[in-house]
Order: C-alpha cells, then sequence, then structure tokens
C-alpha cells in the first residue's frame, strides 16, 4: 500500500525514513503525507527514538556537506568534535519537524526497549526497528508509513510506502 491509501483520520506512526525524505525533498509522496499530518487529515505519530536517528544521520549528511566528503560516519565525527560543534542545520531541521508536523511525539521508556527484545528475536529486528513496533503496540498504533520492508513481516501491521521512492 501507498501513502495514497492512507484514511483521513488514521492514525499512522512515521518512520525517520519518511521524515528525512521530507527534509531531504526527495519524495512528493512524503511531503504529501507530512501535509496531511500538518492539516490533522491523518493523526501522525513518532517517537523520541526516531528523532534520535534522524538527528544522528542529518549530523552526518550535514558534516559530509561541510567537509566536502564522500561519506561521515559517527567513529569520524566523534573524532571532530570541533566539526560537531558546527553543525547546525540539523538541529533547525529537527525544529521544524517538531513544531510544524502536528506530529504526536511518544516518550520511549526504559521498560519499552526492554520489552522490544521480543521483536529483535521473534523478527529480527535492529534496535530501533524493535522500539518502534514496541512503541506503536503500547499505543495502538497498527499502521506505519515506512520504506522498511522489514516491517512486512510483522502480521496485525498495515505498512504505507511512498509511492515514489524505489
Amino acid at each position: 500500500m501507498t501513502f495514497e491509501d492512507i484514511q483521513n483520520g488514521e492514525p499512522i506512526y512515521l518512520d525517520a525514513n519518511v521524515l528525512l525524505y521530507c527534509i531531504g525533498k526527495k519524495s512528493r509522496s512524503c511531503l504529501r503525507l507530512f501535509q496531511r499530518c500538518m492539516d490533522n487529515e491523518v493523526l501522525g505519530f513518532t517517537s523520541a527514538t526516531v528523532l534520535a536517528e534522524m538527528c544522528h544521520r542529518l549530523m552526518c549528511l550535514e558534516a559530509k556537506a561541510v567537509e566536502g566528503k564522500q561519506a561521515i560516519n559517527a567513529k569520524y565525527l566523534k573524532s571532530h568534535p570541533e566539526l560537531v560543534q558546527r553543525l547546525r542545520l540539523c538541529n533547525a531541521n529537527i525544529q521544524n519537524i517538531v513544531t510544524r508536523g502536528n506530529l504526536c511525539i511518544l516518550p520511549v521508556t526504559a521498560d519499552q526497549i526492554a520489552r522490544a527484545q521480543t521483536f529483535r528475536q521473534q523478527y529480527g529486528f535492529m534496535t530501533n526497528d524493535s522500539i518502534t513496533l514496541q512503541i506503536m503496540m503500547d499505543n495502538g498504533i497498527s499502521s506505519i508509513a515506512t520504506n522498511d520492508a522489514d516491517f512486512e513481516r510483522v502480521e496485525g501491521i498495515r505498512v504505507f510506502k511512498p509511492s515514489d521512492i524505489p
């Protein structure tokens, strides 16, 4: 299913990749979904975990642009604290999502992280995806907007993908 299949009024969890596509203006489908959240047509949810994941990715992208390098990872950033101190765009982008998006930002507890182990074992999910699934379950959200096919393995979860991203 694509984002165009999301019904008005439906609660939907927005994964980090969807929000990053919005920030990078890489997907009209993602931008339209974000606009639908802003207009209260759909009930958008995400979590503190997603915001942290986005911040990390945006820091790497911004540093890559600043340094003019092909790729920059966390190890490089850790060894160049003076570069990290100059990064500003990543925070501005996160704040834009938080303030404009009309998204409910769900907190993450230590208990949820521990209980998400079940999903790591059951589905082979990585940490953040297992936490996402736990947060969704705890909040009665059964639909996710993502470009991550892993969620399709979970029975009872409706996965919506952008129509313009392969």
